[in-house]
């Protein structure tokens, strides 16, 4: 919850990808809250007060992911509205700006775009989003301490080089440093 709080406000595909993972988490307790603290709440060393937060937050996602019959796979509402967000602002800014430094990153992932999302089990439409999948599945695989060959590693840094201007740039948009 309070790593959630502080990438919403700093990066939100950090934040995206970081939510992707806490569903995970969830998951793999079954969506059972009680299972969730035994499993991992408990380990975590606040204070009382951020406990009682964090416990309320994680209760909160159990609850949300049980009603949204999310128990396999997809994505809280609120998640998948950020995502949607997030692409329409991507839209905005590669089609109502002349932000020549955007233009040539997502002209740069583009390909690689293509490429992952014809690996992907379900075919999202939305390029940000393949992107978020492609960086939370690198996250997955670093995790495990799998090597990647040298073109899935560029990918991904397209990927990333792409997402992180976008998201300095969302950031500006809501600060109103940026109109469009």
């Amino acid at each position: 919850m309070l790593i959630a709080k502080e990438l919403k406000k700093t990066n939100i595909s950090e934040y995206l990808i970081y939510m992707f993972q806490i569903e995970d988490l969830i998951r793999s307790s079954s969506c059972d809250f009680e299972k969730l603290e035994t499993n991992l709440i408990s380990k975590f060393k606040q204070p009382d007060k951020e406990m009682t937060e964090i416990r309320k937050w994680y209760q909160a996602l159990c609850r949300m992911m049980n009603e949204e019959r999310l128990q396999k796979v997809g994505h809280l509402q609120f998640v998948a509205n950020q995502v949607k967000e997030l692409t329409d602002f991507h839209y905005r800014l590669f089609e109502l700006t002349d932000d020549d430094n955007y233009k040539e990153l997502y002209n740069i992932a583009l390909q690689d775009i293509e490429h992952f999302r014809n690996k992907l089990p379900s075919k999202p439409d939305s390029d940000i989003e393949v992107c978020l999948y492609g960086l939370y599945s690198l996250l997955l695989i670093r995790l495990k301490k799998v090597s990647l060959n040298v073109e899935t590693l560029e990918a991904m840094t397209n990927f990333s080089n792409l997402m992180a201007y976008l998201s300095k740039k969302y950031k500006e948009y809501e600060k109103g440093e940026l109109e469009i």
